[in-house]
């Protein structure tokens, strides 16, 4: 599993981890916690993050066999990513 935690807006974080799960797709966790002086967040939560980018990024990876799943709530955001795997071995 890897995993990277990176600055966002202000204090917040963002992290993302992946692994392949025993049901051979590929997960992908990301994770946006809001920090105590980021502003609140516009738009996504209140539209059911429906915007043009969900709507892109969602219909891509059902194109790939997959699911999107993602949660908005007063302290960030989390969505996990799950599509087939490769046959090959990932690095």
């Amino acid at each position: 599993m890897r995993s990277n935690m990176a600055p966002c807006l202000h204090d917040g974080k963002v992290s993302v981890e992946w692994k392949v799960a025993a049901d051979h797709m590929l997960e992908l966790h990301w994770v946006e916690k809001l920090g105590e002086t980021s502003p609140e967040p516009r738009g996504a939560a209140d539209n059911g993050g429906s915007g043009s980018g969900t709507r892109l990024i969602e219909g891509v990876i059902r194109g790939l066999g997959g699911n999107v799943d993602t949660q908005f709530n007063p302290q960030g955001l989390r969505t996990t990513i799950r599509v087939p795997a490769p046959e090959q071995e990932l690095i």
